[in-house]
């Protein structure tokens, strides 16, 4: 059986540059600590707020109405990232 521990994961802040692309609506989804916010709450914060990032291609099929970006990103605070990947369990 595939095995594979989460805690293997090592942060991938997001640069200066990644980071104002993320702002573009038309272009990102976006979501912070697994909720969805407007675009629009990242000019209250920097890139170092954001402990590791996930950026992701969105197929035309996969797209909705809600989601229309060609992009999503997950954006984690250090905390985020802690609750998500230093305090689960082996999945096994």
């Amino acid at each position: 059986m595939l095995s594979f521990d989460l805690k293997e994961v090592q942060p991938n802040q997001p640069s200066q540059k990644q980071f104002e692309e993320l702002k573009s609506k038309s272009e990102f989804a976006v979501w912070t600590d697994g909720k969805v916010v407007n675009n629009k709450i990242l000019e209250n914060y920097t890139h170092s707020d954001f402990a590791h990032f996930i950026k992701s291609k969105v197929y035309k099929n996969a797209r909705s109405s809600k989601f229309p970006q060609p992009f999503q990103v997950n954006l984690l605070t250090e905390n985020g990232f802690q609750n998500t990947y230093r305090n689960k369990v082996e999945m096994r």
